[in-house]
């Protein structure tokens, strides 16, 4: 009986007969889009391992969907992470569903789109997972459609399979996380451009042109709408265009359908939700900010955004971008190199430079991955530093620097890059599964949505769910992590004490010079002496605002002038300081404790959830994520019965989260 060794055989054994082979010289052979692109002669290796892949590609894009599926159940995770940004989309879907409330935020189109699946299953999260697995599936069926019969197989193999197995892709499969339906319309949009403009080999009618650009701009519109950064598609689209004079034409008429489908979608949103402007307009605020949480900072400048973009590069390139593929291991001091960043850099430029004119689909996606690692490293705040950022073009940036070795721009060194391209394919492979099998072993372990929280996560959401069952339904519970709060509350209305709102140091001082009432500045050091009660009370009343300059917090306080007269005079017997002046430098700012009770009652929050979270995860520390400890803080220094205790959940040497109830009847006419 004669042996014949399966495709996955037979791959290995041309794998092995590689290394005894010599690549020969390169030949010029056409492709489905009848542009030149530099191969093999068809006696080397590599023609042949192309030749053979080429005839099995449907097979193993097939296979390579069954991976995913089999190795996402693996890697299938119940639980809702503690970023809070997967749960965001959940909470805002639920939103939309039952109050029409527009999520303007992070992108509207997934809640909406999660929202539709929450119309027929409800809340059930495993489910909205799922939908995740098959927005996978969706984004590895355009990209093989995409890549098949033009570009080489031994590249097109590669990326199938390399993503099949990638434990951070697939990671994405389970989670309620925008990135796995980003991906879907990214390589919807390759496909149909490439497809319908890129690659057509008839003419269209001049209706049937329009309609084309119609449906592209919709979708890239939607990319847009997915995630903010996604409006970068219609400038690698414009641009790619006009790098090639042949689509000169069709490129001005993509732009003209882009406009319009825009200009229709912002009509739609005015007349539906009375909102204009773009959606990414308040997150670009924000970016353009020193500091994101402290807008009184300022704006960054050039010399800063170059910084971003050096530290984000490293960042990224250098660690996180070899992590995910498994060559560097992931560690708390996360080391960074200079050299593998630059290195690197340079290896993707060769990729898109030789590819614009060898094959013109890696030249578009390298063109979208360049766009996106640009503008997210330029934009995006250096210690945000998540890998998740990088995701969406991993599978573009891996075919970009794979083809810089296939179509090596010097002769010379190109048989030898023949030679390294499928050793560079194995061993990422290898590493990859290395890899899968660990996060694969780590995910067993898991055994319900509360494993392995922390004590002060486990606290936090224990106490989520309290409020959420004992509380009256129509009350709003203020909290840090508002998202999580919801979907661990069932659907419970819980408000976001994100930041501590802040002021304006030079219209604080301006207005203590312009207004006819009577300034007095402490040192917040000197109120720890012993005070008479009389000063204490008037100090309660009459507190303006909470005044930092870098070196100490000054109490700002304001009457009329015969009342400050006295307070005054309390003042010196009491043997209290006041500050005559105040020097302004550029990153003072003061905090109101009126405003900020203010923004909690115009929110309807009656209720308080305070925690113990860990600014350092790994462990336990004296240092927390104290945002809404600190919001509390500034209310009570003025007025100390505005919160009383209802409930605790956790010891108090086990970082405990604690119920708070509002006294408003308790608080002055003005705040209440």
């Amino acid at each position: 009986m004669r042996y014949t060794a399966g495709p996955a055989v037979q791959v290995g054994l041309l794998l092995i007969r590689m290394s005894f082979m010599g690549a020969q010289k390169i030949s010029q052979r056409g492709n489905r889009t009848g542009q030149t692109i530099s191969r093999p002669s068809e006696n080397t290796f590599v023609e042949k391992l192309n030749a053979f892949l080429d005839k099995r590609l449907t097979f193993l894009f097939f296979l390579s969907l069954i991976f995913i599926a089999i190795l996402s159940y693996a890697l299938f995770d119940v639980r809702i992470s503690l970023s809070g940004d997967d749960s965001a989309y959940i909470e805002r879907g639920k939103r939309f569903l039952e109050y029409g409330n527009y999520p303007g935020y992070q992108g509207p189109l997934y809640p909406v789109f999660l929202s539709f699946f929450m119309a027929i299953f409800g809340m059930n999260i495993v489910l909205l997972k799922v939908v995740s697995l098959f927005c996978i599936l969706g984004f590895q069926t355009f990209t093989f459609l995409t890549l098949r019969h033009r570009v080489p197989a031994l590249l097109t193999s590669a990326v199938l399979l390399l993503v099949a197995f990638n434990a951070e892709v697939l990671y994405y499969a389970s989670q309620t996380y925008s990135e796995a339906f980003y991906l879907l319309l990214v390589a919807w949009a390759l496909w149909f451009y490439i497809t319908h403009f890129a690659d057509r080999n008839k003419d269209y009618t001049r209706g049937k042109q329009v309609g084309m650009a119609l449906i592209l701009a919709a979708i890239l519109l939607c990319m847009g709408l997915a995630r903010s950064i996604g409006y970068i598609g219609i400038i690698v689209v414009l641009l790619f265009g006009l790098c090639y004079r042949k689509y000169w034409k069709d490129t001005w008429l993509i732009a003209g359908a882009f406009v319009f489908v825009y200009l229709v979608w912002s009509l739609l949103k005015w007349m539906l939700w009375g909102k204009g402007g773009a959606e990414f307009s308040g997150q670009l605020t924000m970016l353009l900010q020193k500091d994101v949480y402290n807008a009184s900072v300022g704006q960054e400048d050039l010399g800063g955004f170059l910084g971003r973009f050096w530290g984000n590069m490293k960042n990224y390139i250098s660690f996180h971008f070899y992590e995910i593929l498994g060559l560097r291991k992931y560690t708390r001091e996360m080391p960074v190199s200079a050299l593998v960043s630059v290195v690197t850099f340079v290896w993707g430029v060769v990729g898109l430079v030789v590819s614009w004119r060898k094959n013109k689909v890696i030249f578009l996606m390298g063109l979208y991955a360049g766009g996106f690692l640009v503008l997210t490293f330029f934009i995006m705040q250096v210690f945000w530093n998540q890998g998740r950022l990088i995701v969406p073009v991993l599978p573009y940036l891996l075919l970009l620097l794979l083809s810089a070795l296939y179509y090596f721009p010097d002769r010379k060194w190109r048989s030898a890059m023949h030679v390294v391209l499928p050793f560079v394919i194995v061993l990422v492979f290898m590493t990859e599964t290395g890899r899968l099998s660990a996060k694969v072993k780590e995910v067993s372990k898991v055994t319900d949505k509360y494993y392995g929280l922390t004590p002060d996560w486990m606290n936090y959401i224990r106490a989520s769910e309290w409020a959420a069952k004992e509380l009256p339904e129509n009350v709003v519970v203020g909290c840090r992590k508002p998202s999580i709060s919801f979907v661990y509350g069932n659907g419970r209305q819980f408000y976001g004490v994100m930041n501590v709102p802040t002021g304006s140091a030079e219209e604080l001082l301006k207005q203590c010079q312009d207004s006819p009432q009577e300034y007095a500045i402490i040192a917040v050091g000197e109120l720890e002496k012993q005070l008479p009660v009389s000063l204490v009370g008037f100090l309660k009343d009459n507190t303006e605002a909470f005044y930092f300059n870098g070196q100490q917090t000054l109490l700002v306080i304001k009457g009329e002038a015969a009342p400050m007269a006295d307070f005054k005079h309390l003042l010196e017997t009491a043997q209290v300081k006041r500050e005559e002046s105040i020097t302004l430098k550029e990153k003072d700012f003061v905090i109101y404790p009126d405003e900020l009770l203010q923004k909690l009652k115009e929110n309807s929050v009656d209720y308080i959830l305070s925690a113990s979270l860990r600014a350092d995860p790994a462990r336990k520390t004296n240092r927390t994520i104290n945002t809404v400890e600190r919001y509390m803080g500034y209310i009570s220094q003025k007025y100390p019965e505005a919160f009383v205790k209802v409930a605790q959940v956790g010891s108090d040497d086990n970082e405990p989260a604690i119920i708070w109830k509002i006294n408003y009847p308790q608080l002055p006419d003005r705040v209440r």
